[in-house]
Formats: C-alpha cells, structure tokens, sequence
C-alpha cells in the first residue's frame, strides 16, 4: 500500500512539473514579446514627399535627423520618392545612413504629393505622425509647438500661417497670396469652416485616427490637404490650428494658375465624393 501511494505521489509531481515547465515557457515567450513589442514602439513618424529634390533633400534630411537625434524619443523618417527622375533616391538614402531609423518608399512613377503623403502616412509606426515638406518651409524645429496641443486632447495639430502670432519670413509673391486666399476662402465654404490655412503643410496626427482619414482619401493632387481635414472633421476628429513659422520657398514646384485650378476643381469633386459616400 506504501509502495501504490508512493507512486501516485511521484506521478502527481511529474505532471505539476510539466504544467509549470509550460506555463514557464509560455511566460517567457509572452515576456520576450512584450519587451520586443517595447523596443520597437516608436513614438515619432515623420513623413517627407519628395519629388526631384536632389538639390536640397540632404540638408533638409540633415535638419531633420538632428532634431529627433536631440530628442529622447524613439523616432523614424518614412522618405518618399514620388518617382523622381534625379538622384533624390540615392541622396536620401546616403544621408539617412547611420544617422537615425529610417524608411524609403518610392513609387515608381510620379504619382503627384497627396499619394506619397497617403503612402508615407499608412506605412508609418509612430504614436504621433507628422507630414512636412522637404523644402523645409515650416522648420521642423515648429513641431515643439504643436506636439503641446495633444495633451489638451486633440486628434490632429496643424501649422497656420494665417493665424495670430504666425510669422513669415519670406513672402510669397503678392498674386499667389490673393489666389492662396482665395482658395481658403472656398475650402471654409465647401469644406471646414472652422480653418483658416488648409495647404499649410505641416500636420500632425495621432497614430489611431491615420487609418480612418487617409484609407478614405482619393485625391492625389494639391485638394489633397483639404480633402484630409474634410474626412477628419466628418469624423469627428478634434483639429487644433496653432501658428507656425514659414518661409515661401523660391524654387517651388507649385505653377500657379494651373494648380490653382486643379485645386479649386478638386473642392468639387471632395463635396461630390462626399455625396457618393466615399467617405463613410
């Protein structure tokens, strides 16, 4: 009987064994992801369209790299080559190198800014996501200004050249300003009415409202910016404009007459996609 007893007991302990040795190993193996899933969280996702910008991309990467490097944040730069047909690609691969965490999208053909920024936006990882330009326009220094207004609850953070205590550098011509307004006066009436700078662009994004916004967004031309902050403020999604320093850039890509009209068609075709449903 001693002997029956005994064995029982010395099964019993075996299989505990067993159940621990699992439950160690599923432990650890949860443990080793938790702590990979922390390692790779980024908190930062800057996204820059590029589109044959050989000439200033490395100084404007340099800018960039040495201002996340400063900060104690886990960050990424999401490059995209919107078919350039000059060595943008190269450059900016070379100037990125070893620098800091980076990506490099690159669409084979031009597909126009509004989808390199939609691309860059999907692909990017971080807790907050911002879009620049590559001429640098807004410094990226002026991210210190916007990063604030997310603890106050807000879902997206734009710069505003048109607001009280916004500073230009350098102005525009006197002609593109009238048309510049002018097409903001038409997007408060046929989009939000409560912005005052839709193509300013410097615009930051909580990580969870990106699918919602740019999974929906159709345009790939200038209207891409008004179009953005149309499917948001549908949404329901909290804007906050904050003003910003900016300079006009000399060698802008922008041809004025010919994209302001494209721009001010697009208007009309974000209120007809709207009444097609194509924004939920």
């Amino acid at each position: 009987m001693p002997t029956t007893l005994t064995l029982r007991e010395s099964k019993t302990t075996r299989a505990s064994n067993k159940d621990i040795a699992a439950l160690t190993g599923l432990f650890t193996r949860f443990e080793s992801n938790v702590l990979r899933a922390i390692r790779q969280r980024v908190y930062l996702s800057i996204v820059i369209p590029a589109y044959n910008e050989e000439e200033r991309i490395a100084a404007s990467l340099e800018r960039v790299a040495a201002y996340i490097g400063d900060r104690g944040y886990s960050s990424e730069i999401i490059l995209v080559d919107d078919g350039s047909t000059d060595r943008t690609l190269e450059v900016g691969t070379s100037t990125l190198r070893g620098k800091v965490p980076f990506r490099i999208l690159h669409n084979v053909e031009n597909e126009g800014k509004g989808s390199a920024i939609r691309k860059g936006m999907l692909a990017a990882r971080g807790e907050y996501v911002l879009f620049m330009d590559a001429d640098m326009s807004t410094p990226i220094e002026q991210l210190d200004q916007l990063l604030p207004h997310f603890l106050e609850g807000h879902d997206i953070v734009i710069g505003s050249r048109k607001m009280p205590g916004a500073r230009i550098d350098l102005r525009q011509p006197k002609y593109r300003e009238i048309m510049g307004k002018a097409f903001s006066y038409l997007s408060r009436i046929l989009a939000v009415r409560s912005i005052h700078d839709f193509t300013c662009g410097f615009k930051c994004f909580r990580k969870w409202c990106i699918s919602e916004i740019f999974t929906q967004q159709r345009l790939n031309g200038w209207g891409y910016d008004t179009e953005i902050l149309f499917i948001a403020a549908r949404k329901g999604f909290s804007i906050k404009e904050v003003p910003v320093v900016w300079s006009d850039s000399i060698d802008s890509k922008v041809r004025l007459w010919r994209d302001v009209l494209r721009s001010a068609f697009d208007l009309i075709k974000i209120r007809f996609n709207s009444l097609l449903g194509y924004y939920g």
